[in-house]
């Protein structure tokens, strides 16, 4: 008999990406509690993923938002630098 069932790793292979996307690990104890508890707790257990699905949302709007600058800063730099008019480019903070 197998110490681990399948149902049990696939609940560790959620945990782990549940982790990689920024769940805490009490969200991650909570809907744990609210499984272990069984049958009436799926409206809870819902409101915490869609909790947590709106945090992601934001955070991929905000890397979006990040990549699209740093982008734009690459293709300027490399730009100046073939050219060869990169020396003194953006000096101080705003470059």
């Amino acid at each position: 008999m197998p110490l681990y069932t399948d149902a049990d790793v696939a609940w560790i292979v959620n945990c782990r990406i549940f982790r990689a996307s920024g769940m805490p690990l009490a969200t991650i104890a909570k809907l744990a509690r609210l499984i272990r508890k069984g049958e009436g707790t799926e409206r809870e257990r819902l409101v915490v993923l869609r909790e947590h699905q709106e945090r992601i949302a934001a955070q991929l709007a905000d890397l979006r938002r990040a990549r699209e600058l740093i982008d734009a800063k690459v293709a300027s730099y490399e730009k100046h630098l073939a050219a060869g008019t990169a020396a003194g480019l953006w000096v101080g903070p705003r470059g």
